[in-house]
C-alpha cells in the first residue's frame, strides 16, 4: 500500500503507474510461489520425520530419514537417525541376550543330564546287586565320585556366572604377574596336551608390567580358553600363550596352529563370541558353557575376548589386563 501510495506521487503519466502495478503483482506471485515451494518442501519434510518417529515407535528401529540439505530440519533428521542406529544396535544387543539366555538353559541342561544319567546307572547298578565284583564296584564309585565333582564344578561355574551377569560378585583383585598366571595354567594342563599329543607353551615379555587381576577367576578363564584351544587342534598341533607389553597392562594371546586347514573349526570358535545362532547351536554344550564363562570373566576384568584367525593354520584369542584394573581402552586392547 505504501509503494502504491508512493508511485501515485511520483509518476505523473499513468501508464507509469500502471507499469509498477504490474511489477508489484509479478514480484507477489514469485514470493508467494517462493513460500509455497518452500512450505511444501518443509511440509514434506515434517511429515516423513513424524513417519519415521510412529514407524520407530512400533520397534521398527531399521528406519532412517533421508537427509538431502543442511538446514535445521536436515540436522535434526541426522539427530534422529543416530538416535535410531542406537536403538537398533541396543535391540540387536538385547535380542542376542535374549537368545543366549536360552540357549544356555539348552547347555545347562546337556551339562546336568549326562553325569546324572551316567552316575544314576551306576548307583542303580550297586543297589540293585547287579555288579558283585570288587574291583568293578571300585571302577563304578570311581566313575560316580567323577560325574559328581563334574556337576559340582558346573554348579560352581553357574553360580559365578549369575552373580558376574548381575554385578553380584566383587573380584579380589591382587597384583600379578603374568608369567605366574602362564606356569599354573601350564601346570595344570600339561599332562592333558601330552595326551593330545599337543604341545603347550608359554613366553612373557620382560616388559610386560604387574597387573591386578582377580588370580583364581583369570586361572578359570586362562584353564577354559587353553584346554578348549587343545582340544580344538589335531594330534601334532600346538597352543601358545603369549603376553605383550601395552601402555597401561598387558595384552593376552593364546593362539593355536596346525597343519592343514580346518575352517569350520575356526568359525565355530569365532562366531560364538561374535553371537551367530546357526554356528552356536552346532557346536559343544561344554565348550559353549566355559567360552561363555571365560568372556563373563574377562568382561568383568573391564576387557572382552577378541578371536582373530591367522590365516588357515590357527586361531588367536586376545584381551587386554591393566596395570590397575581399568576398563581397557580399544588402543590397549590392540585393537
Amino acid at each position: 500500500v505504501i509503494v502504491w501510495i508512493v508511485a501515485q506521487l511520483l509518476f505523473i503519466n499513468p501508464y507509469d503507474v500502471i507499469l509498477v502495478a504490474i511489477v508489484m503483482l509479478f514480484a507477489a506471485g514469485v514470493v508467494a510461489s517462493i513460500g509455497y515451494m518452500q512450505s511444501t518442501a518443509l511440509t514434506e519434510k515434517l511429515e516423513s520425520l513424524s513417519g519415521a518417529a510412529e514407524l520407530l515407535a512400533m520397534g521398527r528401529y531399521h528406519v532412517r530419514v533421508e537427509i538431502d540439505d543442511n538446514d535445521e530440519l536436515s540436522r535434526l533428521a541426522s539427530v534422529f537417525n543416530a538416535m535410531a542406529s542406537k536403538l537398533e544396535a541396543a535391540a540387536r544387543k538385547e535380542h542376542q541376550l535374549d537368545q543366549l539366555r536360552r540357549d544356555l538353559m539348552a547347555w545347562i541342561g546337556y551339562d546336568l543330564r549326562v553325569p546324572l544319567m551316567s552316575t544314576r546307572t551306576m548307583v542303580e547298578s550297586i543297589t540293585e546287586g547287579l555288579v558283585s565284583d570288587p574291583a568293578m564296584l571300585e571302577r563304578y564309585l570311581r566313575i560316580a565320585k567323577r560325574d559328581i565333582n563334574a556337576l559340582s564344578d558346573l554348579v560352581d561355574d553357574l553360580y559365578d556366572m549369575a552373580q558376574l551377569d548381575t554385578n553380584g560378585i566383587r573380584l579380589e583383585r591382587v597384583p600379578t604377574h603374568i608369567g605366574d598366571l602362564f606356569d599354573m595354567t601350564v601346570a595344570g594342563l600339561s599332562q592333558e596336551a601330552q595326551q593330545k599329543k599337543v604341545a603347550l607353551t608359554s613366553r612373557c615379555a620382560a616388559e610386560v608390567p604387574i597387573v591386578a587381576i582377580d588370580m583364581r577367576q583369570m586361572t578359570r578363564v586362562m584353564n577354559n580358553l587353553v584346554s578348549d584351544a587343545i582340544h580344538r587342534v589335531p594330534k601334532g598341533g600346538s597352543v601358545r600363550m603369549n603376553a605383550y607389553p601395552t601402555r597401561n597392562g598387558a595384552l593376552i594371546e593364546i593362539a593355536d596352529f596346525y597343519e592343514g586347514a580346518r575352517p569350520e573349526d575356526i568359525a565355530t570358535t569365532l562366531k560364538l563370541f561374535f553371537g551367530d545362532e546357526d554356528v552356536r547351536s552346532q557346536a559343544n554344550e561344554t565348550t559353549r558353557l566355559r567360552l561363555a564363562l571365560a568372556d563373563a570373566v574377562v568382561r568383568a576384568h573391564g576387557s572382552e575376548i577378541r578371536p582373530q584367525r591367522i590365516g588357515d593354520q590357527g586361531l588367536r584369542l586376545v584381551f587386554a589386563l591393566t596395570e590397575d584394573g581399568d576398563r581397557a581402552t580399544p588402543a590397549q586392547r590392540g585393537m
